[in-house]
């Protein structure tokens, strides 16, 4: 016989019946009689429902009418509201002509006339409004009745006040090291900003990095800049059918999106454009899946002299990766995230991602109507390379909270890409690196790896189709908005495929046998500036062993690396 079990069994039963009529039920109508007289260890609970002080029985509830209002505001009078929508047996009024449509409205709603009172759905239609993200404030009130036969009922009143439609916001990362270096992008966003309840989104991202020239002992500016616009729809845009059969609390959601990219390095620059159509919806609380019906990257890249001589060295299939190539398929993402639950201690962030990319290139070659380079023999189309590849990752975090806020973090990424074509290798802008202000913060990004590959004369960026990362971080308070952070990175990027003609340097492709010798690892300290909104982030981070020496342990201080980030890299 354990107390909490009986208030459990209190909750149990007061959640069954709010969400059976029964509104004005309460847990403290709930008493036990205990008898543990009887001896033998065995006691008999005797559960006791009492009568409210008005009423001789608890009543069940009806609803009767419900009303939106649209234009509603805590702070002042809503007296002066002056246009009303009835939209299926539902109330729609706003203060002048209403800037929303009814129809996503009504289908936020899970509670409707003549129904039983039910809290579950209550909280799920609060949820809903919550997850267009229109309002800043809501808030679902009752007012009780009593029809001419006594039954009992009540009037829904949904008081919704409407968010800013435009807001701006911003992120800023940097890295120092012979010279600073930093990211960083604005984002506009409109709500309702075609009267559905759609989120339109312009952002625009650019960055910066010295750029170490091997040969020429000085830095150049490497740069990245492009534009992304997204619109959203709460709801599965173009697929009514299956928007019917999936559930309405998995909050189901549609996002158009198109950015360009283009990447200037010390010897290339690179152009990237993208279009997707991606479909986003819950599984309980935690559980989110996504799935691109539609993704596709153009990729062109134009090169130096300079460059053109370091790529001659490479085998074809590194080369390759620097070449123009066309891609599409589609993407699934499963997410699972508990860390908003206040009542769990130790929350768990993870996300798996799939690509099943160049479909339509594989159909093609199946039916023997693909087009192939007469050099490379790799699928192209009008002359521009096909790529087709499958690539799965996982990122799993966990985090483990004591006394006096102080927390450990914990994370692990693995990921892989494998081509589908035996003559075709990953795009450039689909292969992984490390290194950088949210990795392994001893390194640069794109300069650590791949594998035990070393050479000081290769300027090339450093990629490959398998990544594989850990980060431990021990984060505690210093004062109450100054907080510390020691941290500890490791891991590595590795080429599918070997490349014999850089062997003399080290292996650069993945190996069962030796792969975990060939982790780079560096600690490091931080210090954060935390202001519940808005945390800005100093970390410094040292090598302490390279990638290619698998037995050398040593702490190079001369090559500390200085990141600057908002928020916590994991």
């Amino acid at each position: 016989l354990r107390i909490e079990n009986l208030e459990e069994e209190r909750t149990r039963i007061t959640k069954h019946l709010n969400n059976n009529g029964f509104y004005k039920f309460a847990e403290n109508f709930i008493t036990f009689d205990i008898d543990s007289s009887r001896g033998n260890d065995k006691t008999i609970i005797i559960t006791k429902i009492k009568q409210p002080k008005s009423d001789s029985l608890h009543f069940k509830y009806y609803l009767n009418k419900i009303y939106i209002n649209t234009s509603y505001d805590p702070y002042v009078s809503n007296e002066s509201l002056t246009d009303t929508i009835v939209y299926n047996d539902v109330k729609i009024i706003s203060n002048g002509k209403s800037k929303f449509n009814p129809n996503p409205l009504y289908r936020s709603l899970f509670i409707h006339p003549k129904e039983l009172y039910n809290q579950r759905k209550e909280n799920l239609t609060f949820q809903q409004f919550a997850n267009l993200q229109m309002f800043s404030f809501i808030k679902i009130e009752f007012k009780e009745i009593e029809n001419e036969n006594g039954i009992k009922q009540l009037d829904v009143f949904v008081l919704l006040k409407p968010a800013k439609r435009m807001s701006v916001s911003g992120e800023l990362m940097g890295i120092y090291r012979e010279g600073f270096g930093g990211n960083g992008q604005v984002s506009f966003n409109k709500k309702n900003a075609f009267g559905n309840s759609e989120i339109l989104n312009f952002t625009f991202s650019g960055g910066f990095e010295n750029l170490k020239q091997v040969d020429e002992n000085d830095f150049k500016i490497g740069s990245n800049i492009g534009p992304r616009l997204s619109l959203t729809f709460p709801r599965l845009f173009l697929l009514p059918r299956t928007t019917k059969s999936i559930p309405k609390n998995s909050f189901p959601k549609t996002t158009f999106s198109a950015y360009y990219n283009f990447q200037q390095r010390s010897q290339f620059a690179r152009y990237l454009t993208n279009i997707s159509l991606t479909y986003k919806w819950n599984e309980g609380k935690y559980k989110t899946h996504s799935f691109s019906l539609l993704d596709m990257n153009f990729a062109f890249i134009t090169k130096d002299s300079k460059i053109l001589s370091d790529l001659s060295r490479l085998s074809p299939s590194q080369k390759f990766k620097f070449e123009d190539a066309i891609s599409s398929g589609v993407k699934y993402s499963f997410l699972y995230n508990n860390q908003n639950n206040d009542k769990i201690k130790n929350p768990t962030y993870f996300i798996a991602k799939s690509s099943l990319i160049g479909l339509t290139a594989l159909a093609a070659e199946a039916l023997k109507l693909e087009e192939r380079d007469i050099n490379t023999n790799a699928i192209t189309l009008a002359g521009i390379r096909y790529a087709t590849f499958f690539k799965i990752q996982g990122d799993l975090r966990k985090f483990f909270n004591f006394t006096h806020n102080q927390q450990i973090a914990l994370r692990s990424f693995i990921g892989a890409g494998i081509s589908l074509d035996k003559d075709g290798v990953i795009p450039f802008d689909q292969l992984y690196f490390v290194g950088g202000a949210n990795s392994i913060r001893g390194w640069r990004q794109r300069t650590l790896g791949q594998g035990s590959y070393n050479n000081a004369d290769d300027n090339v960026d450093k990629l490959g189709e398998v990544k594989i990362e850990v980060n431990a971080e021990y984060r505690f308070p210093i004062t109450t908005i100054l907080k510390g952070a020691l941290f500890m990175d490791a891991g590595n990027v590795w080429t599918e495929k070997p490349d014999r003609d850089t062997e003399p340097y080290g292996y650069k492709n993945i190996d069962i046998n030796r792969f975990y010798k060939e982790f780079a690892v560096s600690p490091g300290l931080g210090l954060r500036l935390d202001f519940d909104f808005f945390l800005f982030r100093v970390d410094l981070g040292v090598p302490l062993k390279q990638a290619y020496n698998y037995s050398t342990w040593k702490l190079e201080s001369n090559k500390t690396q200085i990141n600057f980030g908002v928020g916590y890299p994991f």
